[in-house]
């Protein structure tokens, strides 16, 4: 419960959810072992009551924070839908450069090479993410874009850095999503889907 106060802010000044799962793990493990050494000699009955009540408030926490944090782990709906929309759009010698981990998605999911994806790295486009991240319409981000010699060259924004830049989930095993400059000119870049996540195309 603890843990999830502070996830909500309201225990703001005891730090992060996933520092304060830390710094209380030894003192609630120590109270744990102290309960149950406890039970040890008493009624029978009043043991197995005991241990049942611990077992249930254990399987609950524990179920109530897995739940809470799935998004940490998982894809977002949002992602999920644009991403089966882009599989389904057949498009031919077509790469995406991802700008954040959620994009890296794109290659298992669709088979379309990324920059960045989840089983192995493709090659191409090595620190151009992070130009992109910065300035989308500057002129040698855009002349990489266009010379990478696909014809369909994708930038896929993920619904987390557009909609909560910065935003870290709770025990995640990755840095925040990046702040992200969304001014995509419209003269360089045609906004394929804006779906809570965006799929822009590099015009040639």
């Amino acid at each position: 419960m603890a843990v999830l106060m502070a996830d909500a802010g309201l225990l703001s000044i005891l730090g992060t959810a996933d520092r304060l799962m830390l710094s209380l793990y030894l003192p609630l493990s120590i109270l744990a072992a102290l309960a149950l050494e406890s039970m040890d000699g008493g009624d029978v009955r009043i043991r197995a009551s005991f241990l049942l009540v611990l077992i249930a408030v254990g399987a609950a926490s524990m179920g109530l924070v897995l739940y809470s944090y799935a998004g940490s782990w998982g894809l977002p709906q949002e992602d999920y839908d644009a991403t089966i929309w882009l599989s389904g759009q057949n498009l031919s010698d077509a790469v995406c450069i991802n700008v954040d981990e959620i994009g890296a998605w794109i290659y298992p999911l669709t088979g379309i090479p990324a920059s960045n994806p989840r089983i192995a790295a493709t090659g191409f486009a090595y620190g151009l993410p992070e130009r992109i991240r910065i300035d989308p319409g500057n002129s040698t981000v855009v002349g990489e874009l266009r010379s990478i010699g696909h014809q369909n060259v994708l930038i896929y924004v993920s619904s987390v850095s557009a909609l909560r830049p910065g935003h870290t989930p709770p025990f995640a095993g990755h840095e925040p999503f990046p702040l992200l400059n969304l001014s995509y000119p419209e003269e360089v870049y045609e906004l394929l889907y804006d779906k809570g996540a965006r799929i822009y195309r590099v015009r040639t």
